[in-house]
């Protein structure tokens, strides 16, 4: 059965879909079957999709991607898309609504890893400090532990402010666990969205510059996450 990864934060902007769109492009780079299931009636991923569309209706994303939209978004669907497609991937991808909804209470409880994106505001790092408590509280109800990770989007690749610093500080103080990569900001991983492709397809449409280094980031954001998760699930068993 293919593992669940959703992208869960109580606040919007903190870039739940490009995180989404990096760990898929990067996945099925690697030859994975992706599912990734768009369940914010934003519908970022929708648009991503229809934004790979070619005018003779073919899709500039690969075949190993599927993306579903949760048109309904009352959890009990998305439980119904879950269920089924985890027999059809290698992973399945959720990306909710920026609020502490049922579909995204339902898309935390059935999730083998839950990721919290969080800029590096201030702002952002008290909601992620909520939206890890949020997980918490959707493994409390189902009487699971479901592992979450706060990553940094959107990171200054130069030396961090004293600001940036301090945000940092306070997410290490409460206990959290933060990915030792986090996500730069570069013009690669948005330009992705903009074009409806994929970070190693970005070149047929788009000449950007930095790209190698926006794949390394990808890359090992990527690796850093599937340690992460393994070292969870060592926890989990240890804790059987």
């Amino acid at each position: 059965m293919a593992p669940i990864w959703s992208m869960i934060s109580t606040k919007g902007g903190c870039g739940k879909t490009t995180t989404a769109i990096i760990l898929a492009s990067e996945l099925v780079h690697l030859g994975k079957r992706v599912t990734m299931i768009d369940a914010d009636p934003n519908c970022a991923l929708k648009l991503w999709k229809a934004r790979s569309i070619e005018e003779d209706g073919s899709s500039r994303l690969p075949d190993n991607l599927k993306i579903i939209v949760d048109e309904e978004r009352n959890g009990d669907n998305l439980i119904s898309i879950m269920k089924k497609e985890k027999y059809n991937c290698d992973l399945i991808i959720i990306d909710t609504e920026g609020t502490n909804n049922r579909a995204s209470t339902f898309a935390a409880a059935y999730s083998n890893l839950c990721i919290i994106p969080a800029t590096s505001g201030a702002q952002d790092a008290t909601e992620a400090l909520r939206s890890y408590q949020f997980v918490k509280s959707a493994a409390d109800m189902k009487e699971v532990i479901i592992p979450s990770i706060i990553i940094r989007s959107r990171a200054p690749s130069a030396i961090l402010t004293v600001t940036e610093k301090d945000v940092q500080k306070t997410l290490k103080d409460s206990g959290v666990v933060i990915c030792k990569v986090p996500i730069y900001d570069r013009s690669a991983f948005s330009a992705c969205f903009t074009f409806g492709c994929t970070l190693y397809d970005l070149p047929k449409y788009a000449k950007m510059s930095g790209l190698d280094k926006s794949k390394k980031n990808s890359n090992d954001f990527l690796s850093a996450l599937a340690i992460a998760a393994y070292e969870f699930k060592k926890m989990e068993m240890t804790n059987v």
